[in-house]
């Protein structure tokens, strides 16, 4: 029982959208994390952390039943799908409008300070692993 070769691309295809959904799922999980600790600082509060994931759980818990809502009504994926890219197109820009704004970066005090002049962080030596000899290769040297 073998793989014909419009399974095989459509499996590669399923994976690399997999890909690319777990990667923007931690890219966004990382920028909430972030947001939601600058908010606990400028407002003084520990607390806020657990909302924010609490939100991102009752959204997802949300978005599951009414998915399988949709597919008890035999709502096409399609439908469904451009729906939600739709909504997400929409509401994204409305969204980021109330983000916290962006602190100024201090001017560098030296030009070697990675910290401080907001160099990338894969240039500052302390987010670098040189003692292992398979990273050696792709470790970039400041």
């Amino acid at each position: 029982m073998g793989l014909d070769t419009a399974s095989v691309g459509l499996l590669l295809l399923l994976l690399a959208g997999l890909l690319v959904l777990g990667t923007a799922t931690g890219f966004w999980d990382v920028a909430v994390s972030v947001h939601a600790a600058a908010l606990e600082r400028r407002l003084g509060r520990a607390a806020l952390m657990p909302r924010f994931f609490a939100g991102f759980s009752v959204g997802t818990v949300a978005g599951a039943c009414l998915g399988a809502l949709l597919t008890a009504l035999r709502v096409p994926v399609r439908l469904r799908i451009g729906a939600v890219a739709l909504l997400v197109a929409l509401a994204t820009p409305a969204a980021v409008r109330r983000f916290l704004p962006r602190p100024a970066l201090p001017s560098p005090s030296s030009p070697g300070d990675a910290r401080e002049s907001g160099a990338p962080a894969w240039r500052d030596p302390r987010t670098t692993r040189r003692d292992a000899p398979d990273t050696a290769a792709v470790t970039p040297t400041p």
